[in-house]
């Protein structure tokens, strides 16, 4: 009896080894298992097939998502250029006096996108849609919803009425991030910065 008990244990580990006992292996999302766990099963699978099999994971592997707006825009566009309003020292020296604000930092670090016709028409019908409200449709400040706010909301025509700068990198932390204490929200959580550079490209051609 303890002969035949001690064959029977022998003929379990052999076939046991024969077809290739495994560890549980993680599944993806998708509950189907992984490559590499698949080749795993078979254990006369060759070196090859292994290597065919498993992931490759610095192909799969995708960028960490931006945590702020500046991130999010940080990347200049294909072909980005300084805008038409002028050199990249000009606008730094422009945006200087939003030092210390919020973002400033992460917007002094970007490459303006350059500007088109096109852009500029996709920027007016995006003021239009959610900045008219508060900026009038001329960009004079009139706009009804911001006849109770104090400070009133910028004349974006007038130039010298610019708190913390009037060009391009100015526009942008603006926009983005807002300004404490007055009526200017952010807007980086709900336009894309796409959408905010076009608003920019918009608002420079209406300042006189």
């Amino acid at each position: 009896m303890a002969l035949n008990r001690w064959l029977g244990g022998v003929l379990v580990v052999s076939v046991l080894g024969v077809v290739g006992c495994t560890q549980p292996q993680k599944k993806t999302p998708d509950s189907s298992p992984s490559p590499a766990a698949t080749v795993a099963v078979s254990a006369s699978a060759t070196p090859e097939a292994v290597a065919s099999a498993t992931p490759d994971v610095a192909a799969s592997a995708t960028p960490a998502e931006s945590s702020t707006p500046a991130e999010a825009a940080a990347t200049p566009a294909e072909n980005g250029t300084v805008a038409a309003s002028g050199d990249k020292a000009v606008l730094i020296e422009d945006f200087e006096s939003a030092d210390g604000m919020e973002g400033y930092e992460e917007v002094l670090a970007m490459e303006v996108p350059a500007s088109s016709p096109e852009i500029v028409a996709k920027g007016k019908e995006l003021f239009d849609a959610n900045c008219t409200s508060c900026h009038g449709p001329e960009g004079l400040g009139d706009g009804d919803a911001g006849k109770s706010l104090d400070p009133a909301p910028r004349n974006l025509t007038a130039t010298d009425e610019y708190k913390y700068g009037h060009m391009d990198l100015a526009l942008f932390r603006t926009s983005a991030y807002g300004i404490d204490g007055t009526g200017m929200a952010p807007w980086g959580d709900i336009l894309e910065p796409d959408e905010q550079w076009a608003i920019v490209h918009y608002v420079r051609t209406i300042q006189k």
